[in-house]
């Protein structure tokens, strides 16, 4: 698959604290009109009529704040590829949650700087989505939900997980990983693979891949130099191991890559 075709773009919005939104104007987070109700538009019923937009000076009473996301869609993280459509949490699911935490600081972030976008917002929406993802799959796991919400409550799985991401060139065996965690090798294998969906060294491979692929799209470090972050001390090992996961050789991707990223239109703010 060519790497022109391999993004795509995770669009998010969140609303927080709010059981129903009507509207009829719709302003960015930086307070300019990005779209409007016809003005024959009939009023839903139970609101009197049509929300008049801000005066000049006036804050608008409901702020989007929508963030994109580009994912690999070769081989998109089981932990993104199992995430339902919308993902909906009730402002009361939140309360003394790190996460009502982080919607309370971008809505003060929000009302101090008004037109002025806060240097902040940026990455108190990255911690919004982490933290959204959390609170979601640890209600999944309350529930019962197998696969990823059981992984990620699970304490051997996580340590191994944990383990894998943080050193991605550590040359892991399945002892290895095993002994980190606590378990029999066979036992730790077997829990491995039931709950995250693959086998611990096939998704060791896959995080390598996701972190090569980063780098070559956004450094412009050699492929030999990609390949031992990963953990590759070969570069033709890499690279095989690299085309069977994504598609693409190495360096074809990196140019795609590039060549997709010139042509992609800026993201409205």
């Amino acid at each position: 698959m060519k790497a022109s075709k391999a993004l795509q773009i995770l669009e998010l919005i969140i609303f927080a604290g709010l059981a129903a939104i009507v509207l009829y104007q719709l302003y960015s987070v930086l307070g300019r009109r990005v779209g409007r109700q016809p003005e024959d538009q009939v009023a839903p019923e139970g609101v009197a009529g049509p929300v008049p937009a801000p005066l000049p000076g006036e804050r608008p009473g409901t702020v989007l704040l929508c963030g994109t996301y580009a994912l690999e869609r070769a081989r998109p993280h089981p932990l993104i590829a199992q995430l339902p459509r919308v993902i909906h949490l009730p402002a009361r699911a939140t309360l003394g949650d790190p996460l009502r935490s982080v919607v309370d600081l971008l809505g003060a972030e929000v009302q101090c700087d008004g037109a002025n976008l806060s240097p902040a917002v940026p990455a108190l929406l990255d911690l919004l989505i982490i933290y959204t993802l959390r609170a979601w799959y640890a209600c999944e796991a309350e529930r019962g939900a197998q696969g990823w919400p059981r992984a990620l409550q699970d304490n051997a799985v996580r340590t191994a997980l944990e383990n894998i991401q943080q050193s991605p060139a550590t040359p892991w065996t399945v002892a290895q990983l095993a002994a980190a965690s606590g378990l029999s090798r066979t036992a730790f294998a077997r829990e491995f693979r039931t709950l995250v969906g693959e086998p611990p060294l096939t998704y060791l491979t896959r995080w390598r891949m996701t972190i090569a692929a980063q780098l070559l799209r956004e450094t412009d470090l050699p492929i030999e130099s990609v390949a031992a972050r990963v953990g590759y001390g070969s570069p033709y090992a890499f690279g095989k191991a690299f085309k069977r996961s994504m598609g693409d050789a190495a360096g074809a991707y990196r140019r795609a890559s590039r060549e997709e990223g010139q042509l992609r239109p800026p993201v409205s703010p």
